[in-house]
């Protein structure tokens, strides 16, 4: 996904516009800002939360691990 992010949010690269969506929507529906500029896919969307999850996950994990080695 290629948002831009703020202390207001995910902006648009194109118009700079914060970029928000319904939070039920189909896979397949095509993420637009409210000035038509693709953003991404929901699926590509969810995907990319779901890797940025879990790259934070092992962060704090690895972070743990080495308060407790050190």
């Amino acid at each position: 996904m290629n948002s831009i992010g703020s202390r207001n949010g995910p902006r648009c690269p194109e118009c700079s516009i914060t970029l928000s969506w319904p939070e039920r929507i189909p896979d397949h529906h095509e993420l637009r800002c409210a000035n038509g500029h693709y953003i991404c896919t929901m699926q590509e969307f969810r995907q990319a939360a779901h890797e940025l999850a879990l790259a934070e996950e092992f962060q704090l994990h690895r972070n743990g691990m080495a308060r407790k080695a050190g």
